[in-house]
């Protein structure tokens, strides 16, 4: 079944963003960081890692909410994952490479798929099953698997 034109594009377009998000965010973090602090909770992004802190915070409600800060003097381009139990709570950290890597990908699998569909249409194919539609008429549902073209598609819209 082929994806609704609105989510494809939500999720190229989005997808998009967001791993411009992270890239800025991880080259970004080299220079700056800052921390959100909550009683018990601290969220911090800097050296390019996130890292969460279960166990720390503070209640003194003038350092609580964002804090801005230095990085550590952490290599930022490799950081390792970090997980640490500690009583009463646990300290995880990754890099931020990771994010960006996974988005990436799912960006780049969405506008190709998309791409290739594109192709498809236009070189006469089904954009389902590829069937050579040379020879049917525009609004012809494929004989091979039954789906609409998109002229037909278009056509019906009106």
């Amino acid at each position: 079944m082929k994806p609704h034109p609105r989510i494809r594009r939500t999720i190229k377009w989005g997808g998009a963003a967001l791993t411009a998000l992270f890239a800025v965010t991880w080259v970004g973090s080299g220079w700056w960081g800052f921390a959100w602090i909550r009683p018990h909770t601290v969220l911090m992004v800097g050296s390019g890692q996130f890292e969460v802190d279960t166990w720390g915070g503070t209640n003194d409600p003038a350092i609580q909410g964002w804090q801005p800060g230095s990085p550590r003097p952490v290599p930022r381009w490799w950081n390792q994952f970090g997980y640490v139990p500690v009583y009463q709570g646990v300290q995880v950290r990754f890099p931020l490479w990771c994010p960006l890597i996974l988005s990436t990908a799912v960006t780049a699998a969405a506008w190709r798929l998309d791409i290739r569909a594109r192709r498809r249409e236009r070189s006469g194919l089904c954009p389902k099953c590829r069937y050579d539609r040379t020879g049917l008429a525009a609004g012809a549902v494929c004989p091979e698997c039954g789906a609409a073209s998109a002229a037909g598609k278009e056509g019906a819209a009106v």
